[in-house]
């Protein structure tokens, strides 16, 4: 089971680098603050369509990254199950949570190619 959902897929060859657009960001919402920022609408449209752009790509990561979490939790209480039926039920649980988080890895992957 992985420690957690990396930010850079080794499989595409890093195609998706959360930090970066995490930094970049934090730049254009800072720029926003500024005085001024509004004065040229070309450019602050621009801007607000690449937040938007980051959003919606650091969003559905970051409830990735949620559930990752949340199987990791699901598995050690899996493995504290105190008599053998239930460890099993619970083990089945947990596998097919992961195979789930896995097809939707991987479908976000695919759509941050596209």
């Amino acid at each position: 089971m992985p420690p957690g959902l990396p930010t850079v897929s080794a499989r595409s060859g890093g195609f998706f680098d959360a930090p970066a657009l995490a930094a970049e960001l934090s730049a254009i919402e800072a720029r926003m603050t500024e005085p001024g920022f509004w004065d040229n609408r070309e450019s602050a449209q621009k801007d607000m369509e690449r937040v938007s752009t980051i959003k919606a790509k650091l969003g559905p990561l970051a409830q990735l990254e949620l559930r990752v979490g949340d199987l990791e939790i699901l598995k050690e209480m899996a493995m504290e199950e105190p008599d053998a039926g239930s460890k099993a039920q619970a083990s089945e649980d947990v596998s097919k949570e992961f195979r789930t988080l896995t097809t939707e890895i991987e479908k976000f992957e695919l759509k941050q190619l596209l």
